[in-house]
């Protein structure tokens, strides 16, 4: 089910990286707790947050124009900058997310 942009997928990963959080600071003499605690961060701020705060309101926004095929034209096309940059931030958090984990787990 999906509501506003958020399915179960998206409430599955935010899960699963506030339990590596929790983790991370349960553990903090861990050699990986920072990077752990890194990825979480990463992940939550730079693209779970930027969707609620993002990509949500935008397509909302969209959603309203729907009936009128000229307005919503319209309204993409105004917030296709905003779009892009929230999909690079998106893309940019996600790379230094996985980049953490992947130093995380090195022996």
């Amino acid at each position: 089910m999906q509501q506003n942009g958020i399915n179960s997928k998206s409430s599955q990963r935010v899960l699963v990286f506030v339990v590596l959080a929790i983790i991370a600071l349960l553990d903090w003499s861990a050699a990986h707790s920072p990077y752990l605690l890194g990825a979480a961060v990463a992940y939550l701020g730079g693209t779970w947050v930027a969707m609620v705060r993002g990509n949500v309101p935008l397509n909302n926004r969209l959603a309203e124009q729907a009936p009128d095929v000229s307005a919503a034209e319209a309204v993409r096309t105004d917030d296709v900058e905003r779009w892009t940059c929230l999909d690079s931030r998106h893309a940019g958090a996600s790379i230094l997310s996985a980049f953490l984990l992947l130093l995380a787990i090195r022996p």
